[in-house]
């Protein structure tokens, strides 16, 4: 789809000349109802208020792009809710962006690589990395050992606390613990209120064997109706 003006733009105070109406030609079919013709129109109008003060139509700003590409649109959040227990927790779209994997080492869960994209300004793993992988152990105990109760769960984090011990350099991996107690409760309150609480402890070192954060993660977990 093609972007241009109607018009050849007067100039005036603002940059742009009021009859500069920028439109979507019909390079391509509107769907039903026109909806995504009027996106665009809309699009168009907000666009050309902001570049105004640069004295140009859109057109100008637009052309080296030659068309626009549509995204697609965002999944149905109640879909992907249903989704999860058939796939890992390294395939959730967050953590497939910043690069959590499976750890190698026997003992471990999760994983992110030796890469500067993950320092702060001390040259050390960032704390959001730390928490990022602590908070994905703990989603990918639940699917392990509760994606089978007999009937759908909405799982959301309820808290999460955590103590940095030690700065961490490197490849970092995460290990984590549940008390046997816990988890019969847990699934207990599940299986007759619907809803349930259960905190998983997860620890995360470096490649070095050095323990840099040790944090609590909350779950709350619901029957879905």
């Amino acid at each position: 789809m093609r972007v241009g003006t109607t018009d050849r733009p007067n100039k005036t105070d603002a940059g742009i000349g009021s009859k500069a109406i920028c439109r979507v030609s019909n390079v391509l079919p509107p769907p039903a109802g026109g909806s995504l013709r009027v996106v665009f129109d809309k699009l168009c109008q907000l666009m050309r208020v902001s570049l105004a003060p640069y004295g140009q139509p859109l057109a100008v700003y637009l052309a080296p792009l030659g068309s626009f590409h549509c995204r697609s649109p965002s999944p149905d959040p109640k879909r992907w809710a249903k989704d999860y227990t058939t796939m890992h927790i390294t395939e959730l779209p967050f953590n497939r962006f910043i690069g959590i994997t499976k750890a190698d080492e026997e003992g471990t869960v999760l994983s992110l690589p030796n890469d500067t994209r993950y320092t702060n300004h001390l040259g050390t793993v960032h704390a959001s990395a730390l928490l990022a992988l602590a908070e994905a152990t703990s989603g990918d105990y639940l699917i392990r050992e509760f994606a089978d109760v007999g009937f759908e769960v909405l799982p959301v984090v309820r808290r999460l606390e955590a103590k940095f011990r030690k700065p961490a350099f490197g490849a970092v991996f995460s290990k984590m613990n549940v008390g046997r107690e816990k988890k019969e409760e847990f699934t207990s309150a599940l299986k007759s209120k619907g809803r349930a609480l259960l905190e998983i402890s997860v620890y995360v070192y470096d490649e070095t064997g050095t323990h840099a954060l040790t944090a609590v993660v909350e779950w709350f977990v619901a029957r879905r109706d």
